[in-house]
């Protein structure tokens, strides 16, 4: 039998600040699930702007881009500009887009992305 090191998960933190909107509260949620599901595992929070870290473990790191003026950049923004660059230290095994928008990441690194809604789509969905 193989040891195998655990696997290493990169999250989309943007929405676990504060307050916190609904996408938020459904990824401290997911989060929390999370953790209880892969107790060995490091998770990775990124965000260029200070969050509510959703579980009390030191398997859960804050990364928060330092870089001078990420902060004042539009998260999404930052995202597309900065939010891969802030993984690549940490080689990660999968990142999950807990906000829709997936950052530039290496082929290595395996992706989930959570789409809420689709009702842009189809304007007919809704008269």
């Amino acid at each position: 039998m193989v040891d195998r090191a655990p696997i290493r998960i990169g999250v989309d933190a943007r929405e676990l600040v504060h307050p916190q909107t609904a996408i938020g509260r459904y990824t401290t949620e997911l989060c929390k699930a999370l953790d209880q599901l892969l107790p060995c595992a490091p998770f990775f929070l990124y965000s260029n702007r200070p969050i509510c870290v959703p579980a009390e473990s030191p398997r859960w790191v804050a990364r928060l881009d330092s870089r001078i003026g990420a902060s004042y950049l539009h998260p999404l923004v930052w995202l597309m500009a900065r939010g891969g660059r802030l993984c690549q230290p940490d080689q990660l095994d999968v990142y999950w887009g807990a906000a829709t928008i997936l950052p530039r990441l290496p082929e290595s690194v395996r992706a989930v992305v959570t789409v809420y809604s689709l009702f842009h789509l189809n304007e007919s969905w809704f008269r």
